[in-house]
């Protein structure tokens, strides 16, 4: 039973700590029983979040704010996260999606930072 509760949440575990390198060294020292209970409230919903919703097109334009159209239009431009197919139905991983958006805006910070407009404000373009 420990072996399958523990397969269960090695990947989860594992991307949370690759995320957040510091939560390693507090859970290292995690010998206070309270604390204990609290890392397994975190377990808990580690498990959850590692249960990924499948997303739609008509979704995932919703989440990036744009239309339908134009997320058809990134898509065929392999410039979209990789999508799984559900039958003949296209569907995103949720944490796929969020995980680009954050790459987006990544390399937008860095081609910001590079062309000099670190921290200036955008003029309004009316």
């Amino acid at each position: 039973m420990r072996r399958q509760v523990a397969a269960l949440f090695a990947p989860a575990i594992a991307r949370h700590f690759q995320r957040n390198p510091s939560a390693l060294v507090a859970t290292s020292v995690c010998t206070e029983p309270s604390a204990a209970a609290e890392l397994g409230d975190t377990l808990l919903h580690m498990q959850r979040d590692a249960i990924d919703r499948l997303l739609s097109a008509p979704d995932v334009a919703q989440t990036l704010g744009v239309s339908r159209r134009t997320f058809e239009s990134i898509v065929a431009k392999r410039m979209a996260p990789v999508f799984i197919l559900v039958g003949r139905q296209r569907r995103w991983r949720q944490s796929d999606v969020h995980d680009w958006i954050a790459e987006l805006a990544e390399r937008a910070k860095k081609e910001r930072e590079r062309d000099g407009n670190v921290g200036e404000e955008v003029p309004n373009q009316r």
